[in-house]
């Protein structure tokens, strides 16, 4: 399964600052995106319920894929969606990748979470993430988020 988190409307002042690591992550997911269809495998786009749209990049490859789901999330932590959703749906849950923003912290938190369910979540792969600048704190509605990556994820 593959999980893509948080490429919304709202981050791409973001996405900006970060414009060539952005453009290589985009590149990359999107390769990804094609390889899960061809795989048969589940592709769960996860979003935070109050940022928007996915930017268009991404929509574009997902619209006319077969097993590609829509979900969303209301804070940091996206696996209670991921793990409802995909028990209802019965949907292949056997590894799952996750890719997307923020390494640092969304990305991060439902790595967390879906460890914690004791799911087969894989080591994250860099190319598939962009985290937070480091010049500025990104703003959630619930506040700041600037928690680091933590050893072993």
């Amino acid at each position: 399964m593959l999980v893509i988190i948080d490429l919304q409307e709202y981050y791409e002042s973001e996405f900006r600052k970060q414009k060539k690591k952005f453009k290589r992550m985009l590149s990359h997911i999107l390769k990804r995106i094609d390889q899960a269809e061809k795989n048969e495998e589940p592709i769960i786009n996860l979003t935070h319920v109050y940022d928007g749209f996915t930017i268009y990049e991404v929509v574009e490859e997902l619209k006319n894929k077969d097993n590609v789901h829509f979900l969303e999330k209301e804070g940091f932590d996206g696996s209670a969606s991921v793990h409802f959703y995909s028990k209802r749906r019965k949907l292949n849950t056997n590894s799952i990748e996750l890719c997307g923003a923020f390494y640092d912290c969304c990305v991060l938190k439902t790595w967390q979470g879906l460890k914690d369910r004791e799911y087969n979540v894989q080591p994250v792969n860099p190319s598939l993430t962009i985290r937070t600048s480091k010049q500025r704190k990104i703003k959630y509605p619930n506040g700041y988020f600037t928690e680091e990556i933590k050893d072993g994820f």
